[in-house]
Protein backbone atom coordinates (compact mmCIF):
# COMPACT_ATOMS: atom_id res chain seq x y z
CA UNK A 1 0.00 0.00 0.00
CA UNK A 2 1.32 3.49 -1.11
CA UNK A 3 2.23 5.47 2.01
CA UNK A 4 -0.01 8.92 2.65
CA UNK A 5 1.15 12.41 1.79
CA UNK A 6 -0.30 15.09 3.07
CA UNK A 7 -0.36 18.45 1.79
CA UNK A 8 0.25 21.16 4.20
CA UNK A 9 -1.72 24.97 4.57
CA UNK A 10 1.42 26.37 2.91
CA UNK A 11 0.63 23.91 -0.61
CA UNK A 12 3.51 22.28 -0.35
CA UNK A 13 3.45 18.90 -0.59
CA UNK A 14 5.32 16.33 1.88
CA UNK A 15 5.94 12.74 2.73
CA UNK A 16 5.70 12.00 5.89
CA UNK A 17 6.62 8.33 7.29
CA UNK A 18 3.65 5.93 8.44
CA UNK A 19 3.53 4.37 11.61
CA UNK A 20 1.56 1.12 12.13
CA UNK A 21 -1.00 0.59 14.67
CA UNK A 22 0.35 -0.68 17.80
CA UNK A 23 3.18 1.24 17.76
CA UNK A 24 2.30 4.68 18.22
CA UNK A 25 5.10 7.07 17.68
CA UNK A 26 6.51 8.42 20.66
CA UNK A 27 9.44 10.93 22.13
CA UNK A 28 12.36 9.37 21.99
CA UNK A 29 15.93 8.97 19.99
CA UNK A 30 15.71 8.55 16.09
CA UNK A 31 16.98 4.87 16.56
CA UNK A 32 14.47 4.15 19.19
CA UNK A 33 11.82 5.33 16.78
CA UNK A 34 13.55 3.04 14.17
CA UNK A 35 13.28 -0.14 16.10
CA UNK A 36 9.75 0.63 17.47
CA UNK A 37 9.02 0.35 13.70
CA UNK A 38 11.18 -2.20 12.68
CA UNK A 39 9.55 -4.38 15.29
CA UNK A 40 6.19 -3.62 14.41
CA UNK A 41 4.48 -6.74 12.17
CA UNK A 42 4.63 -5.44 8.49
CA UNK A 43 0.57 -5.14 8.16
CA UNK A 44 0.45 -2.45 5.25
CA UNK A 45 -3.44 -2.80 5.61
CA UNK A 46 -3.33 -0.86 9.58
CA UNK A 47 -1.01 1.93 8.09
CA UNK A 48 -1.96 5.05 9.60
CA UNK A 49 -0.33 8.44 9.91
CA UNK A 50 1.14 9.75 12.48
CA UNK A 51 2.87 13.09 13.27
CA UNK A 52 4.78 14.12 16.19
CA UNK A 53 5.92 17.79 16.54
CA UNK A 54 8.32 19.31 18.83
CA UNK A 55 5.86 21.50 21.68
CA UNK A 56 7.20 24.70 20.75
CA UNK A 57 6.43 24.05 16.49
CA UNK A 58 2.85 22.95 18.02
CA UNK A 59 2.46 25.98 19.96
CA UNK A 60 3.20 28.12 16.90
CA UNK A 61 0.39 29.36 14.70
CA UNK A 62 2.73 29.23 12.18
CA UNK A 63 4.08 26.39 12.76
CA UNK A 64 7.50 26.79 11.78
CA UNK A 65 9.70 23.97 12.37
CA UNK A 66 12.17 25.47 15.35
CA UNK A 67 14.15 22.30 15.68
CA UNK A 68 15.45 22.87 11.73
CA UNK A 69 16.63 26.83 12.25
CA UNK A 70 17.94 26.33 16.04
CA UNK A 71 20.26 23.12 14.41
CA UNK A 72 20.94 25.01 11.63
CA UNK A 73 22.35 28.00 13.67
CA UNK A 74 24.20 25.97 15.83
CA UNK A 75 26.34 24.68 12.55
CA UNK A 76 26.67 28.31 11.73
CA UNK A 77 24.60 28.04 8.38
CA UNK A 78 22.68 31.47 8.84
CA UNK A 79 21.52 31.60 5.69
CA UNK A 80 19.79 28.17 5.54
CA UNK A 81 18.29 29.50 8.73
CA UNK A 82 16.81 32.16 7.89
CA UNK A 83 15.27 30.68 4.75
CA UNK A 84 13.79 27.78 7.13
CA UNK A 85 12.05 30.76 9.50
CA UNK A 86 10.88 32.89 5.89
CA UNK A 87 9.39 29.17 4.33
CA UNK A 88 6.70 29.64 7.05
CA UNK A 89 6.51 32.97 7.92
CA UNK A 90 7.32 36.21 5.95
CA UNK A 91 7.92 38.34 8.21
CA UNK A 92 10.70 37.07 10.30
CA UNK A 93 11.90 40.42 10.84
CA UNK A 94 8.96 41.71 12.50
CA UNK A 95 8.32 38.63 14.76
CA UNK A 96 11.88 38.91 15.20
CA UNK A 97 11.16 41.96 17.70
CA UNK A 98 7.47 41.61 18.48
CA UNK A 99 6.29 38.32 18.28
CA UNK A 100 4.46 37.17 21.40
CA UNK A 101 7.20 33.91 21.34
CA UNK A 102 4.43 31.09 22.28
CA UNK A 103 6.75 28.64 21.55
CA UNK A 104 8.53 29.70 24.21
CA UNK A 105 6.26 28.91 26.30
CA UNK A 106 5.99 25.35 25.78
CA UNK A 107 9.37 24.74 25.18
CA UNK A 108 9.85 21.98 27.10
CA UNK A 109 13.35 23.28 28.06
CA UNK A 110 11.79 25.62 30.90
CA UNK A 111 11.42 22.44 33.20
CA UNK A 112 15.18 22.15 33.52
CA UNK A 113 16.41 25.86 33.88
CA UNK A 114 14.89 28.21 30.77
CA UNK A 115 13.05 28.27 27.54
CA UNK A 116 16.19 28.54 24.52
CA UNK A 117 15.24 31.95 22.98
CA UNK A 118 13.79 31.43 19.92
CA UNK A 119 12.29 35.19 19.36
CA UNK A 120 15.72 36.20 20.00
CA UNK A 121 17.73 33.46 17.53
CA UNK A 122 15.18 34.62 15.03
CA UNK A 123 16.43 38.30 15.03
CA UNK A 124 19.99 37.06 15.43
CA UNK A 125 19.70 35.28 12.00
CA UNK A 126 17.64 38.47 10.39
CA UNK A 127 20.46 40.53 11.56
CA UNK A 128 23.32 38.13 10.07
CA UNK A 129 21.65 37.88 6.97
CA UNK A 130 21.10 41.84 5.68
CA UNK A 131 23.04 41.03 2.32
CA UNK A 132 22.00 37.60 1.65
CA UNK A 133 18.08 38.90 1.88
CA UNK A 134 18.83 41.57 -1.33
CA UNK A 135 20.56 39.47 -3.67
CA UNK A 136 18.21 37.01 -3.59
CA UNK A 137 15.19 38.93 -4.01
CA UNK A 138 13.91 38.10 -7.51
CA UNK A 139 10.80 38.65 -9.15
CA UNK A 140 7.92 35.75 -9.24
CA UNK A 141 6.77 34.39 -12.56
CA UNK A 142 2.65 34.73 -13.23
CA UNK A 143 1.88 31.96 -15.07
CA UNK A 144 -1.82 32.22 -14.56
CA UNK A 145 -4.08 35.01 -16.30
CA UNK A 146 -6.28 35.61 -13.28
CA UNK A 147 -5.51 37.97 -10.68
CA UNK A 148 -6.28 38.46 -6.78
CA UNK A 149 -6.99 41.87 -5.06
CA UNK A 150 -6.07 42.24 -1.29
CA UNK A 151 -7.44 44.97 0.70
CA UNK A 152 -5.24 45.85 3.40
CA UNK A 153 -1.19 45.64 3.76
CA UNK A 154 -0.98 44.67 6.96
CA UNK A 155 0.89 41.35 7.95
CA UNK A 156 -2.31 39.29 7.06
CA UNK A 157 -3.22 40.64 3.89
CA UNK A 158 0.48 40.62 2.71
CA UNK A 159 0.89 36.80 3.55
CA UNK A 160 -1.95 36.25 0.94
CA UNK A 161 -0.17 37.87 -1.36
CA UNK A 162 3.13 36.39 -0.83
CA UNK A 163 2.07 33.19 -1.03
CA UNK A 164 -0.64 33.67 -3.89
CA UNK A 165 2.11 35.29 -6.16
CA UNK A 166 4.69 32.66 -5.34
CA UNK A 167 2.21 30.49 -6.76
CA UNK A 168 2.17 32.67 -10.26
CA UNK A 169 -0.88 34.71 -9.72
CA UNK A 170 -0.82 38.51 -9.44
CA UNK A 171 -1.77 40.59 -6.47
CA UNK A 172 -2.40 43.95 -5.82
CA UNK A 173 -2.66 45.31 -2.26
CA UNK A 174 -4.85 48.35 -1.63
CA UNK A 175 -4.40 50.23 1.48
CA UNK A 176 -6.16 53.62 3.05
CA UNK A 177 -3.12 54.39 4.87
CA UNK A 178 0.22 56.32 2.77
CA UNK A 179 2.40 53.03 3.77
CA UNK A 180 2.53 49.35 3.51
CA UNK A 181 2.38 47.15 6.87
CA UNK A 182 -0.74 48.27 8.28
CA UNK A 183 -0.99 48.36 12.17
CA UNK A 184 2.59 47.58 12.07
CA UNK A 185 4.15 50.29 10.15
CA UNK A 186 1.32 52.62 11.70
CA UNK A 187 0.69 52.11 14.80
CA UNK A 188 3.22 49.92 16.97
CA UNK A 189 5.94 51.93 18.23
CA UNK A 190 9.01 52.18 17.04
CA UNK A 191 10.39 51.59 20.45
CA UNK A 192 8.88 47.82 19.54
CA UNK A 193 9.21 47.61 15.89
CA UNK A 194 11.90 49.82 13.73
CA UNK A 195 10.51 51.09 10.47
CA UNK A 196 13.81 50.17 9.01
CA UNK A 197 13.53 46.64 10.36
CA UNK A 198 9.65 46.42 8.98
CA UNK A 199 11.02 47.35 5.64
CA UNK A 200 13.29 44.47 5.36
CA UNK A 201 10.29 42.39 5.53
CA UNK A 202 8.09 44.60 3.00
CA UNK A 203 10.99 44.70 0.44
CA UNK A 204 11.45 40.87 0.17
CA UNK A 205 7.56 40.76 -0.40
CA UNK A 206 7.49 43.78 -2.79
CA UNK A 207 10.82 42.41 -4.69
CA UNK A 208 8.28 39.32 -6.09
CA UNK A 209 5.68 41.68 -7.99
CA UNK A 210 3.06 42.62 -5.28
CA UNK A 211 1.85 45.95 -6.70
CA UNK A 212 0.46 48.08 -4.10
CA UNK A 213 -2.00 51.07 -4.39
CA UNK A 214 -1.46 53.36 -1.14
CA UNK A 215 -3.77 56.07 0.15
CA UNK A 216 -6.84 53.96 -1.67
CA UNK A 217 -9.45 53.76 0.54
CA UNK A 218 -12.03 50.72 -1.24
CA UNK A 219 -15.26 52.07 -0.24
CA UNK A 220 -15.01 55.75 -1.21
CA UNK A 221 -11.91 56.08 -4.13
CA UNK A 222 -13.18 52.49 -6.14
CA UNK A 223 -16.11 50.16 -4.68
CA UNK A 224 -15.76 47.01 -3.58
CA UNK A 225 -17.88 45.56 -6.84
CA UNK A 226 -15.33 47.23 -9.06
CA UNK A 227 -12.16 45.02 -7.32
CA UNK A 228 -14.81 42.38 -7.69
CA UNK A 229 -15.10 42.73 -11.24
CA UNK A 230 -11.39 44.04 -11.71
CA UNK A 231 -10.06 40.49 -9.70
CA UNK A 232 -10.98 36.94 -10.18
CA UNK A 233 -10.61 36.72 -6.14
CA UNK A 234 -10.79 39.04 -3.82
CA UNK A 235 -9.32 39.27 0.04
CA UNK A 236 -10.56 41.55 3.08
CA UNK A 237 -7.81 42.00 5.59
CA UNK A 238 -8.69 45.22 7.04
CA UNK A 239 -7.98 44.36 10.62
CA UNK A 240 -8.85 46.05 13.38
CA UNK A 241 -8.56 50.29 12.02
CA UNK A 242 -10.58 52.10 14.48
CA UNK A 243 -10.71 52.09 18.41
CA UNK A 244 -13.58 51.24 20.51
CA UNK A 245 -15.27 54.68 22.27
CA UNK A 246 -16.67 54.65 25.79
CA UNK A 247 -19.75 56.84 26.77
CA UNK A 248 -18.40 59.37 29.14
CA UNK A 249 -19.63 62.41 30.49
CA UNK A 250 -17.35 65.43 29.07
CA UNK A 251 -15.90 62.64 26.53
CA UNK A 252 -15.68 65.51 23.66
CA UNK A 253 -13.08 67.29 24.92
CA UNK A 254 -10.42 68.01 22.87
CA UNK A 255 -8.07 66.54 25.41
CA UNK A 256 -9.86 63.57 25.25
CA UNK A 257 -8.18 60.90 22.40
CA UNK A 258 -8.45 57.48 20.96
CA UNK A 259 -5.78 55.20 21.00
CA UNK A 260 -5.29 54.39 17.78
CA UNK A 261 -5.39 57.66 16.15
CA UNK A 262 -2.97 58.45 18.78
CA UNK A 263 -0.53 55.67 17.95
CA UNK A 264 -0.73 56.23 14.12
CA UNK A 265 -0.13 60.18 14.60
CA UNK A 266 3.23 59.36 16.44
CA UNK A 267 4.55 56.23 14.49
CA UNK A 268 3.94 58.94 11.12
CA UNK A 269 5.67 61.33 12.98
CA UNK A 270 2.94 63.69 12.73
CA UNK A 271 2.42 66.43 15.48
CA UNK A 272 1.08 65.43 18.86
CA UNK A 273 0.36 67.77 21.53
CA UNK A 274 0.65 65.66 24.80
CA UNK A 275 0.38 67.04 28.35
CA UNK A 276 2.13 66.56 31.51
CA UNK A 277 -0.14 64.33 33.12
CA UNK A 278 -1.60 61.49 31.33
CA UNK A 279 -4.48 59.07 32.02
CA UNK A 280 -4.81 55.69 29.69
CA UNK A 281 -7.79 53.66 30.22
CA UNK A 282 -7.53 50.06 29.45
CA UNK A 283 -5.53 47.16 30.22
CA UNK A 284 -4.14 45.25 27.34
CA UNK A 285 -0.74 45.47 25.19
CA UNK A 286 -2.39 48.58 22.89
CA UNK A 287 -3.36 50.59 26.26
CA UNK A 288 0.22 49.31 27.56
CA UNK A 289 1.74 50.57 24.16
CA UNK A 290 0.14 53.87 24.30
CA UNK A 291 1.54 54.73 28.23
CA UNK A 292 4.72 53.90 26.96
CA UNK A 293 4.36 56.30 23.93
CA UNK A 294 3.08 58.74 26.13
CA UNK A 295 6.08 58.58 28.24
CA UNK A 296 8.25 59.08 24.94
CA UNK A 297 6.74 62.13 23.92
CA UNK A 298 7.18 63.98 26.72
CA UNK A 299 4.35 63.49 29.60
CA UNK A 300 5.83 63.41 33.04
CA UNK A 301 3.54 61.03 34.85
CA UNK A 302 0.97 58.47 32.92
CA UNK A 303 -0.97 56.61 34.71
CA UNK A 304 -3.36 53.72 33.33
CA UNK A 305 -6.58 53.04 34.58
CA UNK A 306 -8.44 49.67 34.18
CA UNK A 307 -10.97 47.56 35.13
CA UNK A 308 -8.65 44.01 35.85
CA UNK A 309 -7.28 43.68 38.98
CA UNK A 310 -3.40 42.01 38.65
CA UNK A 311 -4.73 38.70 37.62
CA UNK A 312 -6.90 39.66 35.66
CA UNK A 313 -5.27 42.19 33.26
CA UNK A 314 -5.11 41.29 29.59
CA UNK A 315 -1.17 42.74 28.69
CA UNK A 316 1.23 40.31 28.03
CA UNK A 317 3.14 40.38 31.64
CA UNK A 318 6.46 41.53 30.09
CA UNK A 319 4.75 44.17 28.87
CA UNK A 320 3.00 44.93 31.77
CA UNK A 321 6.49 44.52 33.39
CA UNK A 322 8.13 46.85 31.44
CA UNK A 323 5.72 49.47 31.94
CA UNK A 324 6.06 49.53 35.15
CA UNK A 325 10.00 49.72 35.24
CA UNK A 326 8.79 53.12 32.91
CA UNK A 327 7.33 54.80 36.07
CA UNK A 328 3.67 53.85 34.49
CA UNK A 329 1.39 53.65 37.38
CA UNK A 330 -1.25 50.89 36.75
CA UNK A 331 -4.49 51.40 39.26
CA UNK A 332 -6.20 48.31 38.81
CA UNK A 333 -10.32 47.82 39.42
CA UNK A 334 -11.84 51.33 38.15
CA UNK A 335 -14.08 52.46 35.51
CA UNK A 336 -14.10 55.60 34.28
CA UNK A 337 -17.14 57.92 34.41
CA UNK A 338 -16.86 61.20 33.30
CA UNK A 339 -14.05 63.80 31.94
CA UNK A 340 -13.56 66.91 34.57
CA UNK A 341 -12.82 70.57 33.28
CA UNK A 342 -12.23 73.77 34.52
CA UNK A 343 -12.34 76.59 32.30
CA UNK A 344 -12.09 74.41 29.54
CA UNK A 345 -8.80 72.46 30.78
CA UNK A 346 -9.82 69.22 32.33
CA UNK A 347 -8.31 68.49 35.60
CA UNK A 348 -9.22 64.90 35.87
CA UNK A 349 -10.96 61.76 35.24
CA UNK A 350 -13.11 60.16 37.88
CA UNK A 351 -14.01 57.24 38.30
CA UNK A 352 -15.64 54.42 40.09
CA UNK A 353 -14.88 50.99 42.06
CA UNK A 354 -15.21 47.89 40.24
CA UNK A 355 -17.19 45.10 41.90
CA UNK A 356 -16.06 42.51 39.45
CA UNK A 357 -15.19 42.05 35.45
CA UNK A 358 -16.50 38.56 34.18
CA UNK A 359 -19.81 37.04 35.69
CA UNK A 360 -19.59 33.15 37.05
CA UNK A 361 -19.86 31.70 33.03
CA UNK A 362 -16.46 33.87 33.10
CA UNK A 363 -17.98 36.31 30.41
CA UNK A 364 -17.22 39.70 30.47
CA UNK A 365 -20.05 41.29 32.59
CA UNK A 366 -18.88 44.19 34.99
CA UNK A 367 -20.27 45.76 37.71
CA UNK A 368 -19.67 48.76 39.63
CA UNK A 369 -20.01 50.06 43.65
CA UNK A 370 -21.49 53.27 41.70
CA UNK A 371 -21.28 54.95 45.17
CA UNK A 372 -17.31 54.51 45.71
CA UNK A 373 -16.65 57.25 43.10
CA UNK A 374 -12.84 59.47 43.12
CA UNK A 375 -11.40 61.80 40.81
CA UNK A 376 -7.80 61.34 39.68
CA UNK A 377 -5.94 64.09 38.70
CA UNK A 378 -5.36 64.13 34.87
CA UNK A 379 -4.47 66.61 31.81
CA UNK A 380 -5.26 64.02 28.60
CA UNK A 381 -7.04 61.08 28.64
CA UNK A 382 -6.40 58.22 25.86
CA UNK A 383 -8.97 55.51 25.50
CA UNK A 384 -7.62 52.03 24.90
CA UNK A 385 -9.87 49.29 25.70
CA UNK A 386 -10.61 47.93 22.41
CA UNK A 387 -10.68 48.03 18.33
CA UNK A 388 -13.31 47.50 15.72
CA UNK A 389 -13.35 46.69 11.83
CA UNK A 390 -14.65 49.35 9.30
CA UNK A 391 -16.60 47.49 7.16
CA UNK A 392 -18.19 50.25 5.36
CA UNK A 393 -16.87 49.09 2.16
CA UNK A 394 -19.14 46.97 2.05
CA UNK A 395 -22.20 48.43 1.59
CA UNK A 396 -23.85 47.63 -1.52
CA UNK A 397 -21.53 44.92 -2.39
CA UNK A 398 -23.27 41.67 -1.74
CA UNK A 399 -20.91 40.76 1.05
CA UNK A 400 -23.33 40.55 4.31
CA UNK A 401 -23.37 41.49 7.65
CA UNK A 402 -24.32 39.64 10.36
CA UNK A 403 -27.04 41.56 13.16
CA UNK A 404 -23.37 42.51 14.96
CA UNK A 405 -22.10 44.08 12.42
CA UNK A 406 -19.33 41.81 11.74
CA UNK A 407 -18.66 40.30 8.59
CA UNK A 408 -20.82 36.83 7.66
CA UNK A 409 -18.02 34.46 7.16
CA UNK A 410 -16.99 30.93 7.42
CA UNK A 411 -13.87 29.55 8.88
CA UNK A 412 -13.58 26.28 7.38
CA UNK A 413 -13.68 28.07 3.96
CA UNK A 414 -12.68 31.72 4.55
CA UNK A 415 -15.11 32.76 2.33
CA UNK A 416 -17.65 35.54 2.85
CA UNK A 417 -20.71 35.46 1.96
CA UNK A 418 -20.54 36.72 -1.99
CA UNK A 419 -19.01 34.61 -4.33
CA UNK A 420 -15.56 34.98 -4.69
CA UNK A 421 -14.70 37.08 -1.92
CA UNK A 422 -12.37 35.86 1.21
CA UNK A 423 -11.26 37.01 4.72
CA UNK A 424 -8.65 37.18 7.01
CA UNK A 425 -6.88 38.41 10.01
CA UNK A 426 -8.35 40.42 13.06
CA UNK A 427 -11.35 41.39 10.99
CA UNK A 428 -12.65 37.55 11.11
CA UNK A 429 -10.34 36.61 14.06
CA UNK A 430 -10.57 39.71 16.43
CA UNK A 431 -7.49 40.79 18.04
CA UNK A 432 -4.32 39.07 18.13
CA UNK A 433 -0.71 39.28 17.37
CA UNK A 434 1.39 39.27 14.47
CA UNK A 435 2.12 36.05 13.63
CA UNK A 436 -1.45 34.97 14.72
CA UNK A 437 -2.59 37.12 11.67
CA UNK A 438 0.21 35.61 9.57
CA UNK A 439 -1.16 32.14 10.26
CA UNK A 440 -4.47 33.54 9.28
CA UNK A 441 -3.30 34.73 5.91
CA UNK A 442 -1.72 31.66 4.80
CA UNK A 443 -5.28 30.04 5.55
CA UNK A 444 -7.14 32.65 3.21
CA UNK A 445 -3.89 32.22 0.34
CA UNK A 446 -4.47 28.44 0.60
CA UNK A 447 -8.69 29.20 0.12
CA UNK A 448 -7.97 31.27 -2.49
CA UNK A 449 -5.82 29.32 -4.90
CA UNK A 450 -8.40 26.42 -4.22
CA UNK A 451 -11.26 28.44 -5.46
CA UNK A 452 -9.46 29.19 -8.50
CA UNK A 453 -7.97 25.65 -9.29
CA UNK A 454 -11.79 24.74 -8.78
CA UNK A 455 -14.12 27.40 -9.07
CA UNK A 456 -15.91 26.95 -5.76
CA UNK A 457 -15.06 27.51 -2.17
CA UNK A 458 -13.78 24.34 -0.45
CA UNK A 459 -13.37 23.02 3.18
CA UNK A 460 -9.78 23.07 3.81
CA UNK A 461 -8.10 19.86 4.99
CA UNK A 462 -6.13 20.43 7.87
CA UNK A 463 -4.09 17.30 9.98
CA UNK A 464 -4.12 18.23 13.93
CA UNK A 465 -0.09 17.44 14.47
CA UNK A 466 0.41 15.68 17.36
CA UNK A 467 2.70 17.03 20.33
CA UNK A 468 5.34 15.42 21.88
CA UNK A 469 5.19 14.17 24.99
CA UNK A 470 6.76 16.02 28.23
CA UNK A 471 9.87 15.65 29.04
CA UNK A 472 9.79 12.85 31.99
CA UNK A 473 11.46 13.68 35.54
CA UNK A 474 13.83 11.24 35.20
CA UNK A 475 15.49 12.70 32.23
CA UNK A 476 14.95 16.29 33.59
CA UNK A 477 17.55 15.39 36.12
CA UNK A 478 20.33 14.12 34.13
CA UNK A 479 19.69 17.03 31.62
CA UNK A 480 23.14 19.19 31.62
CA UNK A 481 22.22 22.67 33.06
CA UNK A 482 23.95 25.78 30.47
CA UNK A 483 25.73 28.36 33.10
CA UNK A 484 24.97 31.39 32.80
CA UNK A 485 27.17 33.93 31.20
CA UNK A 486 27.75 36.60 33.86
CA UNK A 487 30.84 38.08 35.83
CA UNK A 488 30.61 35.74 39.13
CA UNK A 489 33.29 37.59 40.82
CA UNK A 490 35.05 41.27 40.40
CA UNK A 491 37.81 42.02 42.59
CA UNK A 492 37.67 45.52 44.56
CA UNK A 493 40.50 47.16 46.17
CA UNK A 494 42.11 43.72 46.40
CA UNK A 495 39.01 42.19 47.78
CA UNK A 496 36.92 39.67 46.21
CA UNK A 497 33.26 40.74 45.70
CA UNK A 498 30.62 38.56 44.76
CA UNK A 499 27.65 39.87 42.31
CA UNK A 500 25.18 38.70 44.96
CA UNK A 501 27.18 41.46 47.53
CA UNK A 502 25.91 43.54 44.96
CA UNK A 503 22.71 46.70 45.23
CA UNK A 504 19.66 44.97 44.34
CA UNK A 505 19.39 47.27 41.10
CA UNK A 506 22.76 47.32 39.98
CA UNK A 507 22.87 43.56 40.28
CA UNK A 508 19.58 43.22 37.92
CA UNK A 509 21.95 45.17 35.41
CA UNK A 510 24.83 43.49 35.54
CA UNK A 511 23.09 40.05 35.03
CA UNK A 512 22.74 41.62 31.20
CA UNK A 513 26.20 42.22 30.79
CA UNK A 514 28.76 39.17 29.73
CA UNK A 515 32.32 41.19 29.80
CA UNK A 516 33.52 43.46 32.43
CA UNK A 517 36.03 45.84 31.90
CA UNK A 518 39.57 46.31 34.09
CA UNK A 519 38.45 48.32 37.42
CA UNK A 520 41.44 50.26 38.87
CA UNK A 521 42.89 48.43 42.04
CA UNK A 522 42.80 51.64 44.18
CA UNK A 523 38.75 52.37 43.59
CA UNK A 524 36.47 51.76 46.33
CA UNK A 525 33.12 49.77 46.53
CA UNK A 526 31.00 52.56 45.31
CA UNK A 527 33.71 53.95 42.74
CA UNK A 528 33.84 50.32 41.61
CA UNK A 529 30.26 50.48 41.29
CA UNK A 530 30.09 53.22 39.22
CA UNK A 531 33.07 52.45 36.97
CA UNK A 532 31.57 49.36 35.46
CA UNK A 533 27.81 50.65 35.68
CA UNK A 534 29.08 53.62 33.31
CA UNK A 535 31.29 50.83 31.29
CA UNK A 536 27.68 49.24 30.92
CA UNK A 537 25.72 51.85 29.47
CA UNK A 538 28.29 53.07 27.32
CA UNK A 539 28.45 49.49 26.06
CA UNK A 540 25.16 49.17 25.95
CA UNK A 541 24.32 51.95 23.53
CA UNK A 542 27.55 51.62 21.07
CA UNK A 543 25.80 48.07 20.72
CA UNK A 544 22.13 49.37 20.02
CA UNK A 545 24.12 52.33 17.78
CA UNK A 546 22.70 54.63 20.65
CA UNK A 547 18.74 53.77 19.90
CA UNK A 548 18.10 54.14 23.77
CA UNK A 549 14.99 52.09 23.83
CA UNK A 550 16.72 49.19 22.46
CA UNK A 551 19.81 49.98 25.01
CA UNK A 552 17.46 50.27 27.99
CA UNK A 553 16.06 46.75 26.98
CA UNK A 554 19.28 44.97 26.68
CA UNK A 555 20.62 46.45 29.84
CA UNK A 556 17.33 45.18 31.72
CA UNK A 557 16.01 48.84 32.91
CA UNK A 558 13.02 50.98 31.61
CA UNK A 559 14.43 54.07 29.24
CA UNK A 560 13.28 56.58 32.33
CA UNK A 561 16.34 54.29 34.02
CA UNK A 562 18.64 54.93 31.39
CA UNK A 563 17.87 58.47 30.80
CA UNK A 564 19.15 58.51 34.41
CA UNK A 565 21.90 57.24 33.95
CA UNK A 566 22.73 59.39 31.08
CA UNK A 567 22.42 62.21 33.02
CA UNK A 568 24.15 60.34 36.27
CA UNK A 569 27.38 59.90 34.28
CA UNK A 570 27.34 63.17 31.66
CA UNK A 571 27.34 61.01 28.72
CA UNK A 572 26.81 62.56 25.15
CA UNK A 573 24.67 60.77 22.97
CA UNK A 574 23.22 63.52 20.96
CA UNK A 575 25.91 63.36 18.80
CA UNK A 576 26.37 60.02 18.05
CA UNK A 577 22.37 59.77 16.86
Amino acid sequence: MRRPSVVSRYGVQQRKPAARKGSPLRCGSRLERQRELAEAKPDPSDEVEVEVCATCGVACPVQTDTRAYVDLIRQGRYEEAFEKIREFNPFPSACGLICHHPCEQECRRQHVDDPVALRHLKRFINEQVLGHRKQTRQKAEITHPETIGVVGSGPSGLTVAHDCIKRGYAVTVYDSQPKLGGLLACAVPTYRLRRDILQQDLDDILALGVEAELGVAVGTDITLDELRKKHAAVVLAVGLSESTDLPLENKDHPDVHLALPFLRAAALDESVAIRDHVIVVGGGNVAVDVARTAVRLGAKTVKMVCLENAEEIPAWDWERREALEEAIEIIHRRGPTSVVAENGRMTGLVVREVERVFDEDGRFAPTYFDERLSTIDAQMVIIAIGQRSNLSLTQGSGVELNQRGRLVFDLRTMATSAEGVFACGEVVTGAGSAVEAVASGHRAAQAVLSYLKTGRSQVAEEQEAEKVADLPEEVIEKVKRIRELRPDMILCSGETITVSDLPKEFKETVDNILHLEEIPANANLNETLDIIEKKMVERALKLTNYVQAQAAELLGIGKSGLNWKIKKFNLDVSSKR
